[in-house]
């Protein structure tokens, strides 16, 4: 998880990187398996919310939302960090919304 989230690495390169640096052939959907399980049992963990409580109670905090499309759907990712945490989510844009006035 790390390699590919905190590096930005590819699902691709982060199997060979598996590969090289610990001998583990991973292909790229075995990443995203195990990224998908590890983001699944984050999702219910207290970690999400101590880090949310960090987040609204710390005296600075830079927060962005980036638009980006998938399969041609505009989507939002939305970041909050701290000088110690980090939390980031998304949601999809939907037509009529205060997001999308007038569409």
């Amino acid at each position: 998880m790390y390699l590919q989230q905190a590096l930005f690495g590819a699902q691709a390169r982060t199997g060979r990187a598996m590969t090289d640096l610990f001998g583990v052939p991973m292909s790229a959907g075995a990443v995203a398996a195990a990224h998908a399980r590890a983001g699944d049992a984050l999702a219910d963990s207290e970690f999400v919310d101590q880090v949310r409580d960090a987040s609204t109670s710390a005296s600075v905090v830079h927060v962005d939302e980036s638009g980006l499309r998938v399969a041609g759907r505009l989507h939002w990712v939305h970041v909050a960090t701290t000088g110690k945490y980090t939390s980031s989510g998304y949601t999809r844009n939907v037509v009529g919304t205060a997001s999308t006035p007038g569409r």
